[in-house]
């Protein structure tokens, strides 16, 4: 407290404040009975008379408004970084609606908000000068308290942002393979997006990036599963297509694309932003003498026909499953089981044998309790590096992780020293 009061020792007050000049105004004014005999102002400038005129330094006297306004104020605990950016005048944004828990939001980063009671009272004042403010010549200042609190806001920095609202309002407008059935949804534009959901505009930016999204006409619109399907299947055709030299795995032309869709497709009218978000997102690009050359990422396109073949089956028989994606993946990419990292759960159990389905971390819940219950459901125990697969969103460091799996989950470890993962603490169940 020592940075918000500047302390007067008790010893100090005894020895400046002469011995009856507070018991005779009181007993004047209880004598009196006049409310306007002696004012609060009155009151306090009799405090602050009453200290020695030998004390050089900067006397501030509280005097408390009538009434409060301690209502209609808010107190947040900032740190020097943020407080510095307040006051190079940049904005920050509280977002949430009535039943969510409130988030503030800067530019770039997203904090959670909750409320801290103290035992200590907090005095709101227009003004005050601190112990570096304060001046060393006699002076003597009536503070006006406008405002108690012994409640203040925290604000803790967000390890994992959900996005789930997110997908959820660009599903209600989806740009669907056949668009004539959404003349009647609901478009959002980013700045629409930054009023639902509870992210910053960098963060916001980001989440999109990572989702199959393109701007149509100002508004975000989300590619249905439908369309995108539709998509990679027509660019795999094109690269085992002989009469399509322009697009072969080392090269893939966008002109030549967009030319073999209208070809293929000839009552398809599909956006050039479709188009071009195809090929950044299966394609790397190479920079050589000024000249840009786009090549297939292997990974890429073989999460995607993974994800494909998956979700059109419940489970699949592991061997079978390998033998059928090779069929459709384009010729001369091969499958590594570490595509299937975060997008598919293998279970090898005596009965089934080695199977695959499809377990895709995007679809996932985002409440850390309720995921890991799921994935106990589909597994009694897991080593740790088979359950980082499904936490790596919402647990971005080592740090992060451990403290997650230490707090909710049982563990025990195997006779030849590997902790396992055996399912919640009692307490959560």
């Amino acid at each position: 407290m020592d940075k918000y009061v500047k302390r007067i020792s008790k010893k100090h007050l005894e020895q400046n404040i002469r011995p009856n000049s507070a018991s005779v105004n009181i007993e004047n004014m209880k004598a009196s009975g006049q409310s306007d005999s002696i004012s609060k102002k009155n009151l306090t400038e009799t405090a602050c008379n009453s200290f020695d005129s030998n004390l050089e330094t900067e006397l501030q006297c509280l005097e408390f408004a009538s009434p409060l306004l301690s209502g209609d104020y808010r107190l947040v605990e900032i740190n020097s970084g943020l407080a510095d950016r307040i006051m190079a005048g940049e904005q920050f944004v509280i977002r949430g609606d009535y039943e969510d828990s409130p988030v503030l939001c800067t530019c770039d980063t997203t904090f959670d908000v909750k409320e801290v009671v103290t035992s200590n009272v907090l005095l709101l004042l227009p003004e005050f000068h601190f112990n570096d403010e304060a001046s060393n010549k006699k002076n003597k200042t009536i503070r006006r308290v406008i405002g108690m609190k012994n409640n203040f806001m925290e604000l803790r920095k967000m390890t994992y942002v959900p996005v789930q609202r997110l997908k959820e309002k660009l599903r209600e407008g989806e740009l669907e393979w056949n668009e004539e059935l959404n003349k009647d949804n609901k478009f959002y534009t980013i700045e629409d997006l930054l009023d639902v959901v509870q992210m910053s505009e960098v963060e916001l930016q980001k989440a999109l990036e990572r989702l199959p999204v393109v701007i149509l006409d100002g508004y975000v619109r989300m590619l249905s599963a439908e369309f995108h399907d539709r998509l990679v299947t027509e660019l795999v055709d094109c690269l085992d297509d002989d009469d399509e030299p322009g697009i072969i795995l080392e090269s893939v032309g966008i002109e030549c694309f967009k030319e073999a869709l209208r070809k293929h497709l000839p009552d398809k009218n599909i956006p050039v932003e479709v188009v071009n978000w195809l090929i950044e997102t299966y394609c790397d690009i190479d920079k050589e003498n000024g000249a840009q050359t786009y090549h297939i990422n292997e990974k890429a396109i073989c999460r995607a026909k993974i994800s494909q073949l998956l979700r059109a089956t419940a489970k699949f028989e592991y061997n079978t499953f390998e033998r059928t994606l090779q069929q459709i993946l384009p010729i001369g990419i091969e499958f590594k089981e570490e595509y299937l990292e975060g997008l598919a759960f293998i279970d090898d159990e005596l009965t089934t044998g080695k199977t695959i389905r499809y377990l895709n971390i995007e679809d996932l819940p985002e409440e850390p309790i309720k995921r890991l219950k799921l994935l106990f459901s589909l597994r009694q125990s897991w080593n740790e590096s088979a359950m980082q697969q499904y936490l790596s969103d919402l647990c971005p460091t080592k740090r992060h992780l451990n403290e997650l799996l230490m707090n909710c989950c049982r563990q025990t470890t195997t006779i030849n020293g590997e902790k396992m993962l055996v399912g919640l603490k009692e307490m959560l169940l």
